[in-house]
This record gives C-alpha cells, structure tokens and sequence, in this order.
C-alpha cells in the first residue's frame, strides 16, 4: 500500500465497517423484539437503510441521476419514519389501553413511551449502520439528500395545504366557529374579484382599468420580444417593423401604468359624486361603461398572466441553456419525482383515506377508536380525500426532510464527525435504546449486551476510520481490525459478566414499573468505557 493508493480511497477499512454495522444491526434487532412491536419497526428499519441510500445517492458524481434516485427514495423513507414513530404509538395503544384503573395510568403510559422509543433507538441504529455501510458521508452529501427531500415534497405538500386550508374553512363557516376566520378569507378573495374583474358599474374605475391594460400590454409585449418572432421572419424590414411595434406597445403600457397611483387616489378622494359633478354626463357615463366592462378587464387579466408565464418560461430556458444538463436534471429531478407522485396520490386518495382511517379507527382501543372514525369521516367529507391524501404524500416527504436536515446540523454543529458519522448515529442511538429498554420488563443479558455493543460499534467504527484515513480502504488489514474487534468485544464481554454478577448478588437501586435498573450494572458499565478508553 503506497501513500497514493491510501490519499486515493481513505474510507474506513471494510473489516471494521462490516463488524460495526452488522454488530449494530444485531443489537437493535434484539432490543426491538424485547419491545414487541415487531411490524413498525421492520417497516422504520427498511425506512432507516433506504435513507441511508438516499444519502449515498446524493452523494454520486452524476449529479442529476442521483438527485433522481434520492428523490425516489424521499417517500419510502418517510414512510418508515411515520410508521416507527405514529405507527408504533398507534399499535401500543391499542395493546395497551384501555387500562383497568385509574391507578395503572401513569406506569403504563411510561411503558408505552419506553417502548416506542426502544423502537425509535433501534430504527435510527439502523440507519447509522447503514450510513457505516454505504462509505463515509460528508456534510455536504446530506445537505443535497436533504435538499432533495424538501424540493420532492413541494408540490404535493402545498396543493394538499391549500386544499386542507380550504376545507376547513368552509367547515368552520358551515359550523359556525371561527366565522370571523372564513368571513374575513372570503371578504379578502370577494374585495379583490370586485375590485379587478367585477367593479360596480355605478362610476368609473379608471385605475384598476388603467392597471389592467397597461400591464397587459407591457407584458405582452415584452413576452413578444422574448419569442424568437423576429428570427422567423425573413424580411428584414418586416422584422424590423416588428421590434419597433414591440418597443411601442411597451411604451404604451408603462404610459398607462404611469398615473395609476395619482388616478387611483382622485378617485378615493372624489368618490362617485365628486366624479359626476367634475366630468360631463357622456364622459362620466362612457367611461363607467368602458372601464367596467368584465370581458376586457378578464382578457387584459389573462394576457397579464400568459406574458408573466411566458417570460418566466423563456428565462427558465436561457439559464438551463446557460447551465450543464447535470445540474438541470439535479433541480428538475426531485420537482418531477414530486409531481408524479401527486398525481399518483390524487389517482388513489378515495380508497387509500378510506383504508387508513379504517386501520387507525381498528387500531386505536374501543370507544377512542369510534370516536376518531366519527371524526374522520366528518373531516374526509368536508375537506376532501384526494387533499387529504396530498397532504399526507407531502407530510411524509417533509419528514424525510426534516430528519437529514436535522442530521446536517448537528453535523455542521460538530457534534458528529463526517469521518465517523455512521458510527456516532448507530452508538448513540443504540445506547438510549438499551437506557429505554432497561425501563421494561427485558432480559438484563439483553440490555447489557445492547450497552457492550454500543461501545463495540463506536470503537471499532472509530477505529476503522482512523485505519483507514492512514492507510487505505484496501489495505490488508483484516486481521489487525478483527483482532482489535475481538478485544473489544472481550473486555466488554468481562464487564458484562461484572454488571451481572453484582447483579445477581442483589444490589439493586430502583425499580420503575416492573423493570429494575441495577447499580452492578451502572458499574460494570463504567469499568467498561473505562477499560475500552485504556485498550485505545
């Protein structure tokens, strides 16, 4: 192994990688099954290696197919995070409760905590062992994965927004509650139809006629210029003409958008009486005529709009003409990933809600579950599925989002070292499951070895990355890494036996719904960071 072959590949070695991952993954599994909610978290673990590949497709030279991979990715993993975390809390509750007293509440409701967030700890060790396995990712691969998160979920997160909000408005305004809410929304809406299409035709409305058309004839103009109109046109002294209609109609426009603001405050000042006495009877009444009239005041509206669309797609255009097609299918990729996956959603939203509150209304316990169908079903009805599940598709997306932005800052913060990122996330994760855990009714040998294997991955990960940055990937160091492996998984082997020995001799400190925490094992735990800080 030369200095160029180590400067060419510095990831963490493979031997250490692969124990430190599989180790991880081995640990939350058990802890997982010792919390019983074995379904949600099989879907959060599938969820948790998905974003770990989301993260490494992110990360790939070819800019615009791994924007598209990882853009494929965001939902599945959102998926998984909604069901490890709503998922596991909807099951619990409904094997949990009801309670048969008052008196239980409080210990069962720890309990279903302690076991959702065993389940969360394991999930998320898996996606640090899955970090660990796909390379060592930078800062900068997750700021793009999370980029391309947030950019998938735009478009059906903010249709389903918009439909949601509109739903519920129209619901409270049927209800009556929060009628000051829906009246104002709507009086706003009704104020600006009245003021642009609809004006009273009982006086002139000269300003917002003058806005209308000046806007629409400098845009439509300048949307003119844009197009290659003068390019297909032969006659040079035709395209020529052309350019100076072009730059006319524009002076036109802004000639008209020009003394809006003196004629629109004449007018408030004037009012409708203070018009007539100024103008002459045909003056006053042909000029109500004219700039009240609906079908011109929509055309000059649309044409506004066609030229504001037109000179965005133009300039969209000139810069993708101007940009490499990697970082165009980079932008588009998420947008179109996003977009099909709103229409897919809306293709399907009646059976999929109607599925959903069915499974959740069965899921959650008697008469909690009744209520929440009565309640859904009001909700579907006034707001819509195919909102609803727009919304849901965005939300999803959003939290995939969420947790890579989360993982970015606590990276840029330097809590988590790129060097040794999967690692820390799969270490530290596991250990608060294993702390969780002990708050249950698990085996102290499953517990404990949680604990030794959160230490073993963290030491072994860290170990191999530093051999790594050293020497290389490639280099033959198999054996020096699972000796090291080995001896670390021994020394916590011999802490373990400590703890549950100690144990087993009854010093026990205290006891939390039926789950002891013993004080043999917080020492064993501390003889065994302590040796594994002396062997390093």
């Amino acid at each position: 192994m030369t200095d160029l072959d180590a400067a060419d590949d510095a990831r963490p070695t493979r031997a250490s990688t692969a124990v430190a991952a599989a180790v991880a993954v081995a640990a939350a599994a058990a802890l997982v099954l010792q919390a019983g909610v074995a379904t949600p978290a099989a879907l959060g673990a599938a969820g948790a290696v998905l974003m770990a590949l989301l993260v490494r497709a992110a990360a790939d030279q070819r800019r615009a197919a791994g924007s598209a991979v990882a853009s494929l990715l965001v939902l599945p993993v959102g998926a998984g995070i909604a069901a490890a975390t709503a998922g596991t809390l909807l099951v619990l509750s409904g094997t949990l409760f009801p309670v048969p007293s008052a008196e239980q509440l409080p210990g069962t409701v720890v309990r279903m905590v302690a076991q959702a967030m065993v389940v969360v700890g394991g999930v998320t060790a898996v996606f640090g062992a899955g970090l660990t396995a796909v390379g060592r990712p930078q800062r900068a691969d997750v700021e793009r994965a999370a980029g391309a998160a947030l950019a998938t979920t735009l478009v059906p997160l903010g249709l389903g927004l918009v439909g949601v909000v509109t739903g519920l408005l129209a619901l409270a305004a049927e209800s009556g509650r929060s009628a000051d809410l829906g009246g104002g929304f709507a009086g706003a809406v009704g104020g600006f139809s009245e003021a642009v299409l609809y004006p009273s035709p009982v006086r002139p409305h000269l300003a917002t006629f003058l806005a209308l058309v000046g806007a629409a004839t400098y845009l439509g103009a300048k949307a003119v210029a844009a197009l290659p109109v003068t390019e297909l046109v032969a006659d040079r002294e035709t395209a020529a003409s052309v350019e100076r209609g072009q730059r006319r109609l524009a002076e036109v426009g802004l000639a008209a958008l020009a003394p809006v603001p003196v004629v629109g405050l004449f007018e408030f000042a004037l009012g409708a009486e203070g018009l007539a006495s100024l103008l002459p009877t045909v003056a006053f009444d042909g000029l109500t005529v004219l700039t009240t009239l609906r079908g011109l005041r929509s055309l000059a509206l649309w044409t506004a709009l066609a030229g504001l669309v037109v000179l965005a797609g133009v300039a969209a255009l000139r810069r993708a003409a101007r940009t490499s097609g990697e970082r165009v299918g980079d932008v588009l990729a998420p947008l179109v990933v996003g977009t099909a996956a709103t229409l897919v959603a809306a293709a399907v939203a009646g059976p999929a809600v109607d599925g959903a509150v069915q499974w959740v209304a069965g899921t959650l316990p008697g008469a909690i579950g009744e209520q929440f169908d009565l309640i859904a079903g009001r909700l579907v009805e006034a707001i819509g599925a195919r909102a609803i599940a727009l919304a849901a598709v965005g939300v999803t997306g959003l939290a995939t989002g969420v947790v890579l932005t989360g993982l970015w800052l606590v990276m840029s913060l330097g809590y988590v070292d790129d060097r040794t990122a999967g690692v820390t996330v799969a270490s530290g994760t596991l250990f608060a499951a294993a702390a969780f855990a002990g708050v249950l009714s698990v085996d102290p040998l499953v517990v404990l070895g949680a604990l030794v294997a959160a230490v073993v991955v963290w030491d072994v990960g860290e170990f191999g990355a530093t051999l790594g940055a050293e020497v290389g990937r490639h280099a033959d160091t198999r054996r020096t890494e699972l000796v090291h492996a080995g001896g670390t998984l021994a020394v916590g082997g011999a802490g373990a036996g400590v703890a549950l020995l100690l144990a087993d001799a009854g010093v026990d400190a205290a006891a939390v719904s039926g789950g002891t925490v013993a004080l043999g094992l917080l020492v064993g735990l501390a003889g065994l960071l302590s040796l594994v800080v002396a062997l390093r």
